[in-house]
């Protein structure tokens, strides 16, 4: 009786904390497919080195199925993202039963919270369980690297030096903002595809490196929502510009055409597809097609 007494003991002792491990097990998920993450778990994306964090709710006023509510109410909540020595707390929003997206790096994330509230009262803290899915674009490569920097550097240093709505000198260029997530979907082309691609670390610092003599702070930056506007016009907090580019689409020889827009307010800004042609080793714009949108 003694020894099936102390076996039970032993097994119990064996199972506790295998279940103690198991509830703070990291999830393990893969770019681009939907995973599940409790509170306070972590997940772990291998092949990107990306890890995630559910860290908390700080607020859920949604409005309860089957209750009539003035608005849908929000559910607010925290996720921790790093990736090698970047690392960031980013908070999303997420209106009513609709889902939420953010960004963190070059990652898109897609953010839905469970469960949804059935009655008035509130979910136990411990029960939410984020549905997340999360994506990243391929990187841009329509031409050897070299040239796509020269392509880039030319569009960009015409946008702030003669195609802008500003006089010439006139653009405050303490805070120069760089895109550098492609996009075709523009107001002169809003039904193309976005079909958004990166710009390479490495082709980012050559483009850099050949605007330096416009003595403008430049900061790269994955997209609109990674920046923060203020005022009746919708400025860049701060001061600044942003500039955003579409995807290099080579022509007949050595051409090619790309989309380019600067936008310093709401109500400033300009875009257009230019034309480029390369001459004795050297990309210059040789005019644009298409419309020219400002406002």
């Amino acid at each position: 009786m003694k020894k099936l007494l102390l076996l039970a003991l032993g097994l119990i002792a064996a199972v506790l904390p295998l279940g103690g491990c198991a509830s703070n097990q990291v999830v393990e998920a893969t770019l681009g497919k939907t995973f599940d993450v409790p509170i306070h778990r972590e997940a772990f994306l291998p092949a990107e080195n990306l890890r995630l964090t559910f860290q908390e709710v700080s607020k859920d006023s949604r409005c309860p199925r089957g209750v009539q509510c003035v608005t849908a109410g929000e559910a607010v909540f925290t996720v921790r993202f790093t990736r090698g020595s970047a690392a960031a707390g980013v908070t999303f929003t997420a209106l009513g039963s609709d889902p939420t997206t953010a960004t963190f790096l070059d990652y898109s994330i897609a953010a839905s919270i469970q469960p949804y509230p059935e009655q008035a009262g509130g979910i136990p803290p411990e029960d939410y369980v984020l549905q997340l899915t999360i994506t990243r674009p391929p990187v841009a490569d329509a031409l050897p690297e070299d040239d796509m920097a020269a392509v880039y550097a030319a569009v960009i240093r015409r946008l702030l030096t003669t195609d802008s709505n500003n006089p010439p000198g006139t653009l405050d260029l303490s805070s120069l903002y760089l895109i550098y997530t492609t996009s075709d979907a523009t107001p002169v082309n809003p039904t193309a595809a976005p079909d958004p691609h990166l710009l390479a670390a490495t082709l980012r610092d050559e483009i850099s490196s050949q605007l330096a003599n416009l003595s403008a702070g430049i900061h790269w930056v994955a997209g609109m929502d990674s920046l923060s506007f203020e005022g009746p016009n919708t400025t860049v907090a701060g001061g600044g510009v942003v500039v955003s580019l579409g995807n290099i689409h080579p022509g007949d020889g050595d051409t090619c055409q790309v989309y380019g827009a600067l936008q310093v307010g709401s109500l400033d800004g300009t875009g257009r597809v230019y034309v480029l042609a390369k001459t004795d080793g050297t990309w210059q714009i040789t005019g644009t097609t298409g419309p020219v949108w400002m406002s």
